[in-house]
């Protein structure tokens, strides 16, 4: 079956609308979650009411953080040269936890700006539960002349849930990378 990703956008990343603006700390998304990335930056988290109540979790993505032995599990290193690359030497990440049953009614926006650095090896890690439901866009922006991105995303998904999953490249056209 298949989905029209166009369909799962928000009406803000639609083409023809303006760009999402760069998060700010301090706002929160009325439903779903919202996390901004930049390289070498602590990420902007911002989880609603309704998500934080579902248990939803996020954490910087490091190597103390929860579910990090999940880390290259999904893509190893051995995968290939961009995947090792990024093992070595990722600069931003997170971690998104859905417990088990949680239905999500808002989108997951994981907005990734590649203006920051010159050099954005972003990884991500998610973990959706048995029988939960979420609306996942990846969104990877911007650029800067010479930007290079080398990114990493895995999902985890337990049986019997439902997760759409957009990926969206909407980089300058001086940005070379691999997602």
């Amino acid at each position: 079956r298949y989905t029209d990703p166009m369909d799962l956008l928000p009406e803000r990343f639609s083409s023809g609308g303006p760009r999402p603006d760069v998060l700010h700390s301090a706002s929160r998304p009325t439903t779903g979650v919202t996390v901004a990335l930049e390289a070498e930056s602590p990420p902007r988290l911002a989880l609603s009411n309704e998500a934080i109540q579902q248990g939803v979790r996020l954490f910087p993505l490091s190597a103390s953080a929860p579910h990090s032995d999940r880390i290259g599990a999904a893509v190893p290193p051995s995968h290939g040269l961009f995947e090792a690359l990024n093992a070595a030497t990722w600069n931003a990440g997170v971690a998104l936890f859905i417990p088990d049953g949680v239905d999500l009614q808002g989108n997951v926006e994981l907005l990734i700006d590649a203006s920051a650095s010159t050099q954005n090896v972003p990884r991500l890690l998610v973990i959706v539960g048995h029988g939960s439901r979420a609306r996942i866009i990846e969104h990877h922006r911007g650029g800067t002349d010479g930007s290079k991105v080398v990114s990493v995303s895995e999902l985890f998904v337990g049986k019997r849930a439902d997760v759409k999953y957009v990926l969206v490249q909407d980089w300058e056209s001086t940005v070379s990378g691999h997602l």
